[in-house]
């Protein structure tokens, strides 16, 4: 029988390695936030942090999402109850919602930030 550490295993301990990370470099730069990108990191996430933060005695830390995508802006009610704030991505946002490279030398210049459908994504 091998004595190896299950796959699941060695990834709740490489998790809770860059949680340890994260709370430490937040802590050393006066920071009290994580930011997170999908649901599923998210919820994993905030159980392995709430632990690791218990064993290191740290501070609470404010755990949110970054917005970058509308399919993130489209289920912000549904990661509501799960994160503390939301980190709007207000460039890669206007490039996604209106299907328009922020890079391109003619359309660059139309990729608006204050546009309507940006607006109502935020």
């Amino acid at each position: 029988m091998s004595t190896a550490p299950s796959s699941a295993t060695a990834v709740n301990r490489l998790g809770a390695r860059l949680v340890e990370e994260c709370i430490s470099f937040a802590r050393a730069c006066g920071y009290r936030r994580i930011t997170l990108w999908t649901q599923s990191i998210l919820i994993a996430a905030r159980k392995i942090t709430e632990e690791v933060r218990l064993e290191m005695k740290a501070e609470p830390v404010e755990i949110g999402i970054m917005v970058e995508v509308p399919s993130a802006a489209l289920m912000a009610d549904q990661f509501a109850p799960e994160v503390d704030f939301f980190s709007i991505g207000s460039n890669d946002l206007t490039q996604y919602v209106l299907a328009m490279d922020r890079l391109h030398p003619v359309l660059a210049k139309h990729a608006d930030g204050l546009h309507p459908a940006v607006l109502r994504a935020i």
